[in-house]
Parts: structure tokens; C-alpha cells; sequence
């Protein structure tokens, strides 16, 4: 009997050297891939439409025939983007349908401004995004630099074939260019902190940024950075996002291997 702790110890030791053996999937960088930037890109559309007057009004070189509401008036303040019912072709050749609401305690950039985003009914290429998504803004920082804390719970994507990834993380945003100008093409944030959910296939995961992520406007995605993921008993996935070109890839490297993701 006292050889029975030796040999569950083994056991352990080698069905963890199985699962590193046999790990050679994909699917969690991609599935965290998927979720980072759907809720990214529905924080840059309300960015992007707090900057429309008040009134209802149709936007073509914003949102191609979505409609957007922004009353500035009240309080809270509420801006909210309609795609409608149909699959709306926009401008970064994705199709969207449903609603973003979100309502805003003052403008984007006043200091301890908070705002909270809801996707209602809405679809990004048939996927369905759905979660609750807060951010406030902390103010200014040595440099001029505004500094924002960024919550995304309940994060839930539903794939075209009925498959769920599930998303939650707690960010922090710098905003490092663009703060002078109304358009957002010009902007560059940097982006700290960590993640967690389920990938598609059911298994667990957390991730965390290990080289501040900066997050490009203009090409609507990171440019630099790293981030690591980390699942059970697999080695850890590297997504390595480059040095500053918008070319949407990736490095993936994990066990040995190596290779390009496309972004979102």
C-alpha cells in the first residue's frame, strides 16, 4: 500500500506529459482572439458615434445603413447604433445586424466619465455577441494622457454552427494619440490586464498581457504586444501581435510550434 502515492504520482506525471504531447490545437488562441476583438470593436463604434450630434440621424461614411441615435441632452446621456434586423455590409467589410446601446454619465473624455454598452440582438458575420460591457474613465496622467478601466462580464459569443465561447476580462486603457481631434482614425491606445472564459470546446482558460497591447484605430486592430494564454494542463499560447505594422496577424507560438492568425 505505501507504494500507492508513487504510483498515482507517475500517473499524474504522465498523463500530463500526454496532454503536453498531444497539444497541438488552436482553438483557444483563436476562440480568445475572437472575443477580444468583437468587444473591443463595439467599444471603438460607441467611441466613433459619441462624437454625432444630437437627433437621430443616418451616417453612410460611419455606419453604412445603420442608424444612429445620441441624446446628449439627457441623463444619462444615450447613444445608440441600429444596424436593423438584415445584415448591414459596413465599411470594414463586415456584415452586422442588432442594436448597440449605451449610455454615458458625460462625454467619453471628461474625467470619471462612466459608460456602460449593451449589445442587444447583435450579430457580427452571424455571430451573436452578447454581455455587459463598463468602462470609466480615470482622468489624465503625466504626459496628458487619458486612462480608462474597462470590464467586459458575462462576454458570450455564439458561432454560426451553435458553438459558445465565453469572455471576461478587466483591462486598463491608455489613450496615447489622437486625444486632440474628433475622429478616432488617428487614435492609439495601449491595453494591460487579463482575461478568462471557455473556449468553444468547453475547456477553461485565462490570459494576460505580458507586452502592453497597442491598439491601432486606423487598421482596427493591435499593431504590438503580447499576450499570454493559458489552459490546464497545455503549455502556454503566445500571441505575438508584431512591431507596429496593420497587417490583422498574429504570431501563435506554444509547444514548439509557430504560426500566423489572422485577427478578427
Amino acid at each position: 500500500m505505501r507504494y500507492l502515492p508513487l504510483v498515482f504520482a507517475i500517473l499524474i506525471l504522465a498523463c500530463s506529459k500526454a496532454d503536453r504531447d498531444n497539444d497541438t490545437g488552436t482553438v483557444q488562441a483563436t476562440d480568445n482572439l475572437l472575443a477580444e476583438f468583437a468587444f473591443i470593436d463595439i467599444h471603438t463604434m460607441i467611441k466613433e458615434a459619441t462624437e454625432v450630434e444630437s437627433g437621430l440621424r443616418s451616417v453612410s461614411n460611419l455606419f453604412p445603413n445603420a442608424t444612429i441615435y445620441s441624446d446628449t441632452l439627457s441623463n444619462p446621456k444615450i447613444v445608440m447604433i441600429d444596424f436593423g434586423n438584415n445584415n448591414s455590409l459596413c465599411a470594414d467589410g463586415r456584415n452586422r445586424r442588432g442594436i448597440i446601446y449605451a449610455s454615458l454619465s458625460g462625454h467619453y473624455s471628461d474625467s470619471l466619465c462612466q459608460i456602460q454598452i449593451t449589445p442587444q440582438n447583435y450579430y457580427v458575420q452571424d455571430r451573436k455577441i452578447e454581455g455587459a460591457v463598463s468602462m470609466t474613465n480615470n482622468g489624465r496622467i503625466s504626459g496628458g494622457y487619458y486612462t480608462f478601466s474597462w470590464t467586459v462580464s458575462n462576454g458570450k459569443i455564439t458561432d454560426t454552427d451553435g458553438s459558445v465561447i465565453q469572455y471576461n476580462c478587466t483591462r486598463n486603457f491608455k489613450w496615447l494619440a489622437g486625444i486632440g481631434t474628433s475622429q478616432i482614425s488617428d487614435d492609439i491606445y495601449t491595453i494591460s490586464g487579463t482575461a478568462s472564459g471557455l473556449d468553444r470546446k468547453g475547456a477553461s482558460y485565462t490570459n494576460s498581457i505580458t507586452a502592453s497591447l497597442n491598439y491601432n484605430f486606423s487598421c482596427s486592430t493591435f499593431t504590438s504586444g503580447i499576450l499570454k494564454i493559458q489552459v490546464g494542463n497545455l503549455s502556454d499560447r503566445i500571441l505575438d501581435f508584431g512591431s507596429g505594422n496593420c497587417d490583422q496577424i498574429a504570431t501563435l507560438s506554444f509547444n514548439g510550434n509557430e504560426e500566423e492568425l489572422t485577427t478578427y
